[in-house]
Parts: C-alpha cells; sequence; structure tokens
C-alpha cells in the first residue's frame, strides 16, 4: 500500500502543480475578486446593447467601447452565438453573431497585428488609458432577466483553452425574475495565454425600458481564491494499481534464478 501511495503521489504531483480548470465547482472557495474587464449583451431600446469595458464598467463612456444592434422588438427572441476570446499579449475580442443572417458584430480591446474581420466593428488598444494586460484568473457568466417579459437564456457554454479541466461543468441557463452567475476559474494566471469562452444566447423582453433588466455579462476577473484538490475517479486508482502490478511482476521476474 506504501508502493502504491507513492506512485500516486508520482502520478498527480504534476497535476497539483499545473494550472487547472474549474468549472462552476464547489472545489473551489471565494474570498474576493476585482473585475478587469466586462463584456455585456443587453436589450436596449435606444442604447448600446453590445459593449466591452475596462473592469470600470458602462457608466463613464470612456471606459468602454459599445454598438448598438437594433431595438427591443427587434432584438427579443433573436439568437446570437458569441463569443469572449483573450489572445495573449493583445487584448480582448467580443464577437455576437446573428444566427439568422450570418452578420457578425465586434468589440475589440488590445492591439492586433492581424486585421480584425467582422460586418460591425469598433477596436480600441487603449480604455480609458488602460490596457489589457493586468493579471487574472477567471471569468464571471452572469444572465440577467427581470421587468415584463424578461427572460435570459445561454447555452451551449464552452471554454477552450491549454489547462485540463479538473472540475465541475457548465450547465445551461435559463433565467427569468431573477439573475443567475456561473464561474470558470483557473489555479494560475489567464491573462498569459490563449482562451475563448464560446456560446448562444436568447433574450427576451416585453417593453422598451429597463436598459439593464435583460442582460449577459461576462465579467474577466482576478479572484483571491481557495482551490480543493479533485478526488481521482475510481478507475484512474485502477490504473494505478495496474501500473503497480506490472512493476511488481517484471521486478520479480527480473530477480529469478536463469
Amino acid at each position: 500500500m506504501r508502493v502504491l501511495a507513492l506512485l500516486a503521489t508520482f502520478l498527480f504531483a504534476p497535476l497539483a502543480r499545473a494550472t487547472l480548470i474549474y468549472l462552476d465547482s464547489n472545489l473551489v472557495t471565494i474570498h474576493d475578486e476585482v473585475t478587469r474587464a466586462g463584456a455585456k449583451y443587453r436589450l436596449s431600446n435606444t442604447n448600446f446593447d453590445q459593449s466591452l469595458d475596462n473592469g470600470a464598467g458602462t457608466a463613464n463612456s470612456k471606459n468602454f467601447n459599445r454598438l448598438n444592434l437594433g431595438t427591443v422588438s427587434q432584438l427579443s427572441g433573436r439568437t446570437y452565438d458569441f463569443e469572449l476570446s483573450h489572445r495573449s499579449g493583445q487584448g480582448f475580442l467580443w464577437s455576437m453573431t446573428n444566427v439568422a443572417n450570418g452578420l457578425t458584430s465586434v468589440l475589440g480591446w488590445g492591439t492586433f497585428p492581424i486585421p480584425i474581420t467582422g460586418g460591425i466593428l469598433d477596436i480600441d488598444p487603449l480604455l480609458n488609458r488602460i490596457a489589457p494586460n493586468r493579471p487574472f484568473n477567471g471569468v464571471a457568466i452572469e444572465a440577467r432577466g427581470i421587468g415584463a417579459g424578461g427572460r435570459m437564456v445561454v447555452s451551449n457554454l464552452t471554454f477552450s483553452s491549454p489547462f485540463a479541466v479538473a472540475d465541475g461543468t457548465l450547465a445551461n441557463i435559463d433565467v427569468s425574475q431573477g439573475s443567475l452567475t456561473r464561474r470558470i476559474l483557473a489555479s494560475g494566471d489567464l491573462s498569459k495565454t490563449n482562451w475563448t469562452l464560446s456560446g448562444r444566447v436568447r433574450a427576451f423582453k416585453n417593453t422598451p425600458g429597463g436598459d439593464e433588466n435583460v442582460k449577459l455579462t461576462l465579467f474577466v476577473k482576478q479572484y483571491d481564491a481557495t482551490f480543493a484538490q479533485p478526488v481521482p475517479e475510481p478507475w484512474t486508482f485502477a490504473t494505478v494499481g495496474a501500473a503497480l502490478a506490472i512493476l511488481l511482476w517484471r521486478r520479480k521476474r527480473s530477480r529469478a534464478p536463469a
């Protein structure tokens, strides 16, 4: 048993040291958080519907760029495929594609050597003199639907990165008369690598007022958090046991007299 424990430690120690991804996981305890960026889609009748901010929100126009995608009556019930991506050393891209006509709108914060394409674009290297180069280790997915007919539906959530998922999944969101948050956290710095968060969103609203009543916001954050180690699946122990049996058999065979 002692040899088995040592072998398991040898196999799992690299995972403990590597950056791991936790998807809406109960193994993460959050102590504090600071927002680094915010990508938003909302149903507004006369103002912007898509925005990308520097972490300070959209109260000050200097802190974000934005696009107007239509009126509430046009947007209610419309389906978009969205993607928030981070390019290491470059910045953030926040894109939404109208599933019905394929038109893509893109907001960018950073400097991108390869030109960004899309039907509607707004790219800024700085937002209120802030560059997108601060450390962060997570993303909060916040969906809200309140007011008359307010509903937010988010599906097909996928987080792609070079790192392995330690625990959890990203379940669909369907919220009305309330709000719901799902979180992606990494045990290391996500600002040093490329990653994407994608999904599909459909929002509903009956009245033109209340710009913040129906919205999806992806908050990029630096979390002060504690990560518990995931418990290996039973098949993992079986694999370790089989490996140990093979090693012991080979050792015994090598010591057998010729």
